[in-house]
């Protein structure tokens, strides 16, 4: 249950205002004002209330101490932790902001802090939050891990990052065992539905969940490298819902896992049919299509994708790199600077800047280009391995987009 903060309320007459209150002023005041607590008493009644586990005994104890010592690390974790727990969580978020503030090189305050924000409909900061807490660490406690990156990966799916919630939710799915929630996630990032799981019960059909939930499920077997059973469930699943936007296109990511490349252009072309304003289906397919040779078929769906999404920093990538292989590099460079302005913390498309202009003789900048390339494949690769972003992002700060995750790699 929710506690709340104790008022301390200055105690108002009780009496009525008759003869004995008048005898009353007229007596002289002889009682001396009560000393204040010292700091280490203060401390110290805040420590008890803790360890006594009075809970909201101990929020006024510990409000009280931080106020007289702001720099009370001990102090801040305590009362944040105590908020928290009691879904206070503006005021929470608050005291952890002020611990990270104190504890800038501790993961810990910012995974919480990210916590607080995902409750408070924070998504964006969330998800910075979140992402600098874990690239500077957090303890070796699974359970906390867990909560952590499965927020994570619901900040991604509010915010319509759906290939990087997929990412995410496989690395999580690695980890951890597997809970309804995190099932859940999964199905939404395949459907591309921007949704917390917690609030799927009020949009969707009882029909709608149980897809939802059953291609989460194959999700987590393809992640677990279970591609037998994954299959058999997308199958499954395309028979009872054969024009379900996204179910193709989840199918084809499927077989591009499990080593099936060939038949996923056929899923990405039934995706289409069904799905024809699908932007991230044309760019799938036109990477792929690219990387086989077909690199006139490649560039129309790139710009057919610029027509839906003209800010879409993938598809001037995959036409910048068509134009490249053709030794077009004027026009390579600017399709290409087009992506880097868009996404600049993106190592391919640094890498493929710098290779254009070393073909233009801009030696400076390729030089420029390929220092930017050397120091985010670093970051990439880290987050490949592992799914979290290294602490140097945080520890040496470097020019960044608003998006903490805007150093993660594209998924082409």
């Amino acid at each position: 249950m929710p506690h709340c903060f104790n008022q301390i309320q200055n105690g108002g007459w009780m009496r009525r205002f008759g003869f004995a209150g008048i005898i009353f002023f007229a007596l002289p005041l002889t009682a001396t004002p009560a000393p204040h607590p010292s700091l280490t008493q203060l401390k110290a009644t805040a420590k008890r209330e803790v360890q006594l586990r009075h809970k909201h005994r101990a929020v006024v104890a510990l409000q009280r101490a931080v106020m007289a010592d702001p720099h009370w690390k001990l102090g801040w974790w305590d009362l944040a932790d105590l908020l928290y727990q009691g879904k206070q969580y503006p005021a929470a978020a608050v005291a952890f902001q002020r611990l990270a503030s104190l504890t800038p090189k501790v993961g810990l305050p910012w995974a919480m802090l990210g916590l607080c924000e995902f409750e408070l409909r924070n998504f964006e900061n969330s998800l910075n939050d979140i992402q600098k807490g874990r690239a500077l660490g957090l303890p070796n406690d699974l359970n906390l891990q867990a909560v952590v990156i499965y927020h994570e990966a619901q900040d991604m799916l509010v915010l319509e990052e759906f290939d990087q919630a997929n990412f995410i939710l496989h690395s999580f799915a690695v980890a951890h065992k597997p809970y309804p929630g995190a099932i859940l996630a999964f199905g939404l990032a395949a459907l591309h539905l921007p949704l917390p799981t917690e609030q799927v019960n009020l949009y969707f059909t009882p029909r709608r969940l149980r897809l939802i939930r059953r291609l989460g499920q194959a999700e987590y077997w393809a992640a677990g490298k279970k591609y037998g059973l994954a299959r058999q469930r997308f199958d499954e699943l395309l028979r009872q819902y054969p024009k379900t936007p996204y179910l193709h296109y989840a199918y084809a990511e499927l077989l591009k896992s499990s080593g099936k490349q060939s038949h996923s252009e056929a899923e990405f072309r039934q995706e289409l049919l069904i799905n024809p304003k699908s932007v991230a289906t044309r760019l799938q397919l036109a990477a792929d299509l690219m990387g086989d040779g077909h690199q006139k078929q490649a560039m129309a769906l790139a710009r057919a994708a610029l027509k839906l999404d003209a800010g879409n920093y993938a598809a001037y990538y995959i036409i910048g790199s068509i134009y490249f292989h053709r030794n077009l590099f004027q026009p390579a460079w600017q399709a290409t600077e087009k992506s880097k302005i868009l996404m600049p913390n993106n190592a391919q498309i640094r890498y493929l800047l710098a290779q254009i202009d070393l073909r233009l003789h801009h030696m400076a900048a390729a030089q420029r280009e390929q220092q930017a390339f050397l120091r985010l494949r670093r970051i990439a690769s880290t987050y490949m391995q592992k799914g979290v972003l290294p602490a140097s992002v945080y520890l040496q700060p470097k020019p960044r987009t608003s998006h903490a995750h805007a150093t993660q790699p594209s998924p082409l």
